[in-house]
């Protein structure tokens, strides 16, 4: 999630979702998610 280009505040947080944005943590994430799953089913 991109932050605000001002100050935070109710008319510009949250910011809208950026798919494009969002794709490299989120491809970090699921691999982190399903490591820790593959590891807890051992």
């Amino acid at each position: 999630m991109r932050e605000p280009a001002e100050k935070g505040s109710p008319e510009n947080w949250p910011v809208p979702y950026d798919p494009s944005y969002a794709a490299p943590i989120r491809a970090t994430l699921k691999t982190i998610l399903e490591t820790a799953i593959e590891w807890a089913g051992r």
